[in-house]
């Protein structure tokens, strides 16, 4: 797609997102907009044009693959969250036994541990950072909207270096039976 052209369509987004948003640091994920009767308290990351901002505005992010996510964690699971970047997900993961979060972008860790503490489910979680991919190191390019953050072939002022290792790796390690990834 062009960049022009997908940006303009973006536009009525940024536009409602600026004008209805919080600003406040925690906020909540109101899981009752999606039919659940739960609402989880979420740190989000001030900085982030990205899914802290729809947090903050909608107080859910991605409705129908949330309701169905959280419907299918088990108490059981064990839960390897993918890309977990705030945490957003990696609390839709609480009825699991364990929570496994892999986030390779380090200005998310500091909020993704916040909001699995704030939650209660830091004694049940690990948070590693780390990439999914090739094993060794992988550039990563931080964006203004974290989510958004990706891997690139070649080193800019925008990347960091992160360690990676193949998902057999972490589903092996931690002998994970539900994968969740962006």
């Amino acid at each position: 797609m062009n960049p022009l052209i997908e940006r303009i369509s973006w536009l009525p987004h940024d536009i409602w997102c600026r004008l209805r948003e919080n600003k406040s640091k925690i906020t909540n994920l109101d899981l009752r907009k999606i039919g659940i009767d739960k609402i989880l308290p979420i740190v989000t990351a001030s900085e982030d044009k990205g899914s802290s901002t729809q947090l903050r505005v909608f107080q859910v992010r991605e409705p129908l693959n949330s309701k169905c996510y959280w419907n299918f964690v088990e108490e059981e699971d064990i839960v390897l969250d993918l890309g977990a970047n705030i945490g957003d997900t990696s609390v839709l993961s609480s009825k699991a036994k364990r929570i496994i979060a892999v986030e390779p972008l380090g200005q998310a860790i500091s909020y993704l541990k916040e909001n699995l503490k704030l939650n209660d489910l830091d004694k049940k979680s690990e948070v590693i950072r780390m990439a999914v991919g090739k094993k060794g190191w992988l550039f990563l390019e931080e964006n203004e909207k974290l989510n958004w953050s990706k891997i690139v072939d070649i080193p800019n002022e925008k990347t960091q270096k992160v360690r990676s290792e193949p998902l057999s790796y972490f589903v092996n390690k931690y002998k994970t039976n539900l994968v969740r990834m962006d």
